[in-house]
């Protein structure tokens, strides 16, 4: 009833690996995740795959052991399948990267759930969440801009193709954050905090 795989964040769990996991949430309670990893590191699953769970499908935090915030860190996902999750009395994102987890990478995402509307999000991510990778990803909300809810724009990475999927899809991501440094190789999208204004900066500085 509690959910799928929870991890609490006294454990300080580091250096595990699964296979495939596969959680159907039929007889869960509302509001209860499919995965919830507290101050983890180095963990490894191959495929996923949720379905009717009655709140968000994964979500990576920080825990807390011996009275010091740990942060979760180094989790890799092969491929993950999401579909109607979610709950309307519960909140009910896709994936959740939280606080100030860093380095979790996907390969593929396919993100489809029934109740990512409202301040549901099939990806949302903390503005101290650093160093999101997600290969290629196919995201269909519920609701037009829902899609994405990016906290820094300037550490989630895309390095695939990403497809939305509502007909009038917004990406959605921080109001106002300082201008970003130039990356070689990359292009960053934000919107200047000093200004308000939509803002590229071009990895030759421009």
């Amino acid at each position: 009833a509690a959910g799928g795989i929870l991890v609490e964040d006294t454990a300080q769990a580091e250096g595990v690996q699964f296979g495939s996991v596969w959680i159907v949430g039929s007889n869960v309670d509302v509001g209860a995740p499919g995965i919830l990893l507290q101050g983890v590191s180095e963990w490894q699953f191959g495929n996923v795959f949720m379905r009717l769970l009655k709140g968000t499908c994964i979500r990576v935090e920080n825990g807390t052991a011996d009275s010091a915030s740990v942060e979760s860190q180094r989790i890799a996902f092969g491929n993950v399948h999401l579909r109607d999750c979610g709950d309307t009395g519960a909140t009910s994102h896709g994936l959740d990267i939280a606080d100030s987890t860093t380095a979790v990478t996907i390969g593929s995402l396919w993100s489809r759930n029934s109740f990512t509307t409202g301040a549901n999000y099939e990806i949302k991510t903390s503005a101290g969440a650093t160093e999101l990778v997600v290969g290629n990803a196919v995201l269909a909300a519920s609701a037009a801009g829902n899609e994405l809810s990016i906290g820094n724009p300037a550490t989630c990475h895309f390095s695939g193709t990403v497809k939305l999927g509502t007909a009038a899809a917004v990406v959605m991501f921080s109001d106002g954050v300082t201008a970003p440094t130039a990356t070689t190789g990359y292009a960053k999208v934000y919107v200047d905090t000093a200004d308000g204004d939509y803002k590229i900066t071009f990895g030759d500085g421009t």
